[in-house]
């Protein structure tokens, strides 16, 4: 049975899903690559969709992507390195929702994570098109979800989130 949220951290989650919804409310995808097209570039082994598909693909909402029950951006590190900006911007809010919806999260975390060693230039690129209210929304984002898995006693998960914030979210602006 899973333990039930403090009241500030219910507060917070509720309060953040209305700031993810304004701050990416107008980002489509048109023609940024595809989960699909990600993982495919990533390696793995799945079908790329046809053209009629790509088509129809781009023109879905981030919302619809967050309800799609077979979506699973907490399972995929590769696709989140080999989407490109605008992918990137569109996947993103509907991986944050599901997150506080208590999906799989260290793909994520992973995600905005600078690496180890070097790269740092194409993390940057791939946050490229994130607008001050999009990074304000992230670092946010950052910091609730390393707060849950502090109350959560997961302090590896809790250290992931403390090491994105350092890396880069913590010069985000703090509201925009």
């Amino acid at each position: 049975m899973e333990r039930e949220l403090p009241r500030r951290l219910v507060v917070d989650r509720n309060s953040l899903v209305n700031l993810i919804e304004v701050a990416f409310r107008d980002v489509g995808l048109g023609r940024g690559t595809l989960w699909k097209e990600a993982r495919a570039l990533s390696g793995e082994d799945v079908r790329v969709e046809t053209p009629v598909e790509r088509r129809e693909s781009a023109l879905l909402r981030w919302t619809d992507v967050a309800e799609d029950p077979e979506w699973a951006p907490g399972h995929r590190l590769g696709a989140w390195s080999s989407l490109d900006p605008v992918g990137f911007r569109f996947y993103l809010p509907a991986a944050m929702l599901r997150c506080l919806r208590g999906g799989a999260s260290l793909g994520v975390c992973h995600a905005l994570t600078l690496p180890m060693y070097g790269d740092d230039e194409i993390c940057h690129h791939r946050w490229s098109l994130l607008d001050e209210a999009q990074r304000a929304c992230v670092r946010r984002f950052a910091e609730f979800m390393r707060d849950l898995a502090h109350e959560n006693g997961d302090e590896g998960e809790r250290e992931a989130w403390q090491d994105a914030l350092d890396g880069y979210w913590n010069s985000a602006p703090t509201s925009a």
